[in-house]
């Protein structure tokens, strides 16, 4: 799954009931790591609040 494309991740949880995020992109040089990984949870949330039973838990 490739946390920075949408569909990649709709198509990784599509049918799931539950979703544990433990994973995290390893950035050896960033500027703004928080707004990076911000967006990688972005995803997940909106995925879960399309309307699909699926839980986010992080």
């Amino acid at each position: 799954m490739d946390l920075l494309a949408p569909a990649s991740i709709r198509a990784a949880v599509e049918g799931a009931r539950g979703v544990f995020h433990l994973a995290s992109p390893v950035i050896m040089q960033t500027r703004d790591p928080e707004a990076i990984l911000s967006s990688h949870l972005a995803n997940l949330f909106h995925r879960a609040s399309k309307g699909d039973p699926c839980t986010v838990n992080c």
